[in-house]
C-alpha cells in the first residue's frame, strides 16, 4: 500500500510538471499572440461601440435635460410675473379696503351719530323753551324731501333751513324723478356759469338755482350730516342721450376735512357706469388750494374746474363747458363711463335724497313761505342760494 500511495505522487508530480512545460510551450507560440491580441481588439472595438452608444444616450439625455431647464426657467419667470400681479392686486385690494368708507360700522356710527345729535337738539330745544303751553314755532323744512312730504309736488326752488345752518338756503327740488324728494345741489346746462373758481367761492356757493349752479360744499357738509343720503347724477349729451347714475350713500366732510367725499356707496343703479367710486375719500381741490394726488401736477387748473380728484379724475362735472367732441381729452364736463373724456357733456344734474325715503315716516313740517309760493318768485333768472 505505501509502495502504491509513493508511485501515485510521482505521477502526479509528472503530470503537473508536464502541464506546465505546455503552457510555457504555448506562452512563446507567435499563432496563439496573434489570437489574443484578435481578440483583444475585438474586445476594444466592441467597448469603443459600447461607449459611443452610452455617449449617444448621455447627449440625448442632456438635451432633454436642457429642453426641461428652459421649460422650467419659462415657468418660473411666469409665476414671477403672476406673483408681481398678484402683489400688486393685494396692495389694490388693501388700499380700497382702508379707502372704502360704506361698511356697516361707519352706517352704525352714522346713525348713532344722528341719533345723538337728535337728543341734544331735543334737549336744547327744551332748555331754551321750558314751557310746553307756547305755540310751537314754524320752521322750514331741512330739504327737499321734507318739502315733498308736505304735499309740495312740483319742481322748483324751495327754501330750507337746515340743521345748523346759520341762515336758509334756497335750493332746487326735483319732484319728478324717480319718486321726487330730490335737492339738487349742482347743474349745468348751457355753460352761462363759470366753474373755474376759487376755494372760497367752491365753500359758499355760486350760480343761480333755476339755472347754472353750485350748491356750496359748505351746505353740501350740513346737509349730508343730518341724515344719510343717497346720490343720483344725470348726464345728457348733444344729440340727446340720456343716462344716470346711483349710488347708496354720499357725506361730504367738513371744511378741516378738506371737504373730503368722504361717504360714497355702491353703485346701485343707471346705465352711466361709475364715474364716482375713484373719487371716494379724495378731498376738494380747486385752482387756488391743490388737495389731489397728482404729484408735480394741478388737477383743478389741468381740468379746468374744482372737484374731489384723485390723480386726477374719471368725471368731471364742474370742468369748462364744451360742445359736444372737442380735440383733448379731459378739459370739457365729462363722465369718463359715459362718451369718455373728449365728449363735453350738455346737461349734469347732481342731487341727493334720504335713503329709503319710501319707508320713512316724518311729521309734517309746515312749510310757510312769504307769498303764493316762493318758487314762483324767485324760479326765475336771479335767484340766489343764500335766503
Amino acid at each position: 500500500m505505501r509502495e502504491d500511495f509513493e508511485k501515485m505522487q510521482q505521477n502526479q508530480l509528472l503530470t503537473k510538471i508536464w502541464i506546465e512545460e505546455q503552457l510555457r510551450h504555448v506562452g512563446n507560440n507567435p499563432a496563439y499572440a496573434r489570437s489574443e491580441a484578435a481578440l483583444d481588439s475585438t474586445s476594444a472595438f466592441h467597448t469603443n461601440a459600447d461607449i459611443l452608444a452610452n455617449l449617444q444616450i448621455l447627449q440625448t439625455t442632456l438635451s432633454g435635460l436642457r429642453r426641461m431647464a428652459d421649460t422650467l426657467q419659462s415657468s418660473i419667470n411666469t409665476v414671477k410675473v403672476n406673483i408681481t400681479d398678484l402683489t400688486n392686486i393685494t396692495r389694490l385690494m388693501l388700499q380700497y379696503e382702508q379707502e372704502a368708507l360704506v361698511t356697516k360700522t361707519f352706517l352704525m356710527s352714522s346713525l348713532q351719530m344722528l341719533s345723538d345729535e337728535k337728543t341734544d337738539q331735543l334737549q336744547l330745544i327744551g332748555y331754551i323753551n321750558p314751557s310746553s303751553n307756547q305755540d310751537p314755532v314754524e320752521k322750514l323744512p331741512r330739504d327737499c324731501y321734507d318739502v315733498q312730504q308736505n304735499v309740495r309736488n312740483k319742481s322748483g326752488v324751495y327754501r330750507i333751513q337746515m340743521n345748523y345752518a346759520p341762515r336758509p338756503v334756497f335750493v332746487y327740488c326735483d319732484m319728478e324723478t324717480d319718486g321726487g324728494g330730490w335737492t339738487v345741489f349742482q347743474r349745468r346746462r348751457d355753460g352761462s356759469i363759470d366753474f373755474l373758481r376759487e376755494w372760497q367761492d367752491y365753500k359758499h356757493g355760486f350760480g343761480n338755482v333755476g339755472s347754472e349752479f353750485w350748491l356750496g360744499n359748505e351746505n353740501l357738509y350740513l346737509l349730508t350730516h343730518q341724515d344719510l343720503y343717497e346720490l343720483r347724477i344725470d348726464l345728457r349729451d348733444f344729440e340727446e342721450g340720456r343716462a344716470f347714475a346711483k349710488y347708496g350713500g354720499f357725506a361730504v366732510g367738513s371744511e378741516r376735512e378738506k371737504y373730503m367725499l368722504k361717504l360714497l356707496g355702491p353703485l346701485t343703479g343707471g346705465d352711466a357706469g361709475d364715474g364716482m367710486t375713484y373719487h371716494a375719500s379724495m378731498p376738494f381741490s380747486t385752482i387756488d388750494v391743490d388737495n389731489d394726488r397728482w404729484e408735480g401736477g394741478h388737477c383743478a387748473k389741468d381740468h379746468t374746474g374744482g372737484w374731489w380728484y384723485n390723480q386726477c379724475d374719471a368725471s368731471n362735472l364742474n370742468g369748462k363747458y364744451l360742445n359736444g367732441m372737442n380735440p383733448h381729452e379731459y378739459q370739457g364736463v365729462y363722465w369718463h363711463e359715459w362718451q369718455g373724456p373728449s365728449y363735453s357733456l350738455m346737461f349734469t344734474q347732481m342731487m341727493i335724497r334720504p335713503m329709503g325715503h319710501a319707508f320713512l315716516a316724518t311729521p309734517k313740517i309746515n312749510v310757510s313761505i312769504t307769498g303764493e309760493d316762493v318758487r314762483n318768485e324767485i324760479e326765475h333768472e336771479g335767484a340766489q342760494i343764500w335766503g
